[in-house]
């Protein structure tokens, strides 16, 4: 009986571990002159839909624009400079990343056909610290990990305590 109560422990812990890491989220920077396209998706591979965007210039709060990630995930703005801009998401539910886009010069002077998309590594929100930011796993999810993970080890070993004392 002890068995198949550890085995489920088991498979609980594993199964959350996997539902935990599918809701990181992912940007992907696509800068094709005139315009930068961010697609946000879950680490699971499904897309953030209506999720809300705002775009900043030189990591300032004063928003350059602000709106909504379409079906697909998606969001496109047109850069007005050069320097870098920070994309942030947030689906409203404690998943939010932020990503740093570099435009140089170069960016301006390109002509729209035939230029590759580029993608660049984000740094979570803008690389400073937040609690309100994530890196991947939202951190109630981390949390909430820890606990079933203290909870599973403190059961498994009162359950072979009592088994010792079932012995005796």
């Amino acid at each position: 009986m002890m068995k198949k109560q550890i085995f489920v422990i088991i498979i609980f812990i594993l199964w959350f571990s996997l539902l935990s890491y599918s809701h990181g989220l992912t940007l992907k920077v696509e800068k094709q002159s005139p315009f930068v396209m961010v697609t946000s998706m879950y680490h699971g591979g499904s897309a953030l839909t209506d999720a809300e965007v705002k775009v900043f210039f030189n990591d300032t709060q004063i928003e350059f624009q602000k709106g909504r990630v379409d079906k697909n995930g998606k969001f496109s703005f047109v850069p007005d400079r050069k320097g870098d801009w920070f994309f942030r998401v947030d689906d409203g539910m404690g998943h939010r990343k932020t990503v740093k886009i570099a435009v140089d010069t170069d960016f301006f002077t390109e002509k729209p056909a035939g230029r590759a998309p580029i993608s660049e590594p984000g740094l979570p929100d803008g690389g400073k610290k937040s609690s309100e930011g994530t890196r991947g796993v939202c951190i109630y999810c981390k949390i909430l990990l820890g606990v079933v993970l203290i909870f599973a080890f403190t059961l498994i070993l009162y359950a072979r305590k009592k088994k010792g004392e079932s012995r005796r």
